[in-house]
Formats: C-alpha cells, structure tokens, sequence
C-alpha cells in the first residue's frame, strides 16, 4: 500500500574515468557513486521504496552547481566542496558528525592521518573506529575520505579500492604509494 510518492533525482556527470552518479532527494544529496563504479550499498537504499513509498527516480541535468564541480575535480583541477552542501544523513551519532565535520575540512592537496583526523574531532585514539566509519562514507570526494591515511604515510583502506584512493591522491599531487600525512 502506497503512502505517496518520493521522487529522487538522478544526475549523471561524465569524466574521463566514466561516468559518476549523483542522487538527491528534497533538495538533499542522497549518495554519490564514483565515476566507472557501481553504486555503492548506500545508494542501493537510496533507491529502495521506504515504508511503503513509491519511488520515482527522474533524470536531471543541472550544468552547473555540483555535477560540474565534480566534472572540474577530474580534470585534475583543485576543488572545494560547500561546506553547507545539503547532505541526507541517517541519524549521525555525535562521534559521526564529529568526525565527518573534521573531514570536510580536510583541504584539497593535504591529508590527515586517522589518528590526527580522531583527534582534531575531538576522539583522540579512536583512529579505529574513524576508518570504520569512513569505509561507509556514501559521499566520496565531497567528504574526502580519500585524504586520510595511516600515520606511517601508507594510504590505508578505501572503500572502492586503493587504486581509486591512489589516483585521486595523484590527481592533488601525491605521487607513489607514501604519502606524508599533514
């Protein structure tokens, strides 16, 4: 039984590495999937009925705003993300929002070791449970889990591969496969 309907609006930007997939609701990004990639398990759900509701996906083409920033971003351009960007989150636990407020920080071009990114949240030696919580990011890039590494200056985990994390760590100029954390 339908409760009403819940439009999302998909917009497609291409790159060089294929195609990246943005999906928003309300006004809100829902997930993005990186381009070339399959949709990860949070956009998966995204696009699942919920409680009951019909859900129309429509197709959308902005030009501008994030889908070009993005575009711009895989040119191998520095980009900054808005900070007051509307993100749909679940219901973020305080060390979650703790910890994705440190990350948006993080600048183009620079990176934080877990251990550093646990502690600027205000969760000094929860490095752990940052990598965790990063691995389930639903919005690569926008939220730069990509420059955060281990404190030996290795990249660590990513949650599409380390060959992605390692190409975009390229494209803002770390070469190789250590990094020195800042």
């Amino acid at each position: 039984m339908s409760t009403g309907s819940a439009s999302l609006l998909r917009e497609t930007y291409t790159t060089c590495f294929g195609n990246g997939l943005l999906l928003w609701r309300e006004g809100a990004l829902v997930a993005h999937s990186l381009p070339g990639r399959p949709a990860p398990p949070p956009m998966a759900a995204a696009v699942s009925p919920q409680s009951g509701e019909d859900t129309d996906i429509v197709e959308v083409s902005t030009g501008k705003g994030l889908a070009e920033m993005l575009r711009e971003y895989f040119t191998g351009r520095p980009v900054s993300f808005p900070v007051g960007l509307p993100l749909a989150w679940p219901r973020l636990s305080p060390f979650a929002a703790a910890v994705f407020a440190a990350l948006a920080a993080i600048p183009y071009g620079e990176t934080r070791s877990y251990s550093r990114l646990a502690a600027a949240a205000g969760y000094p030696g929860a490095q752990r449970a940052v990598g965790t919580l990063l691995s389930c990011n639903p919005f690569p890039i926008i939220l730069p889990c990509h420059r955060v590494i281990r404190a030996d200056g290795s990249p660590g985990g990513y949650s599409s591969g380390r060959e992605w994390k390692l190409r975009l760590l390229g494209m803002e100029g770390f070469p190789g496969n250590r990094i020195e954390s800042g």
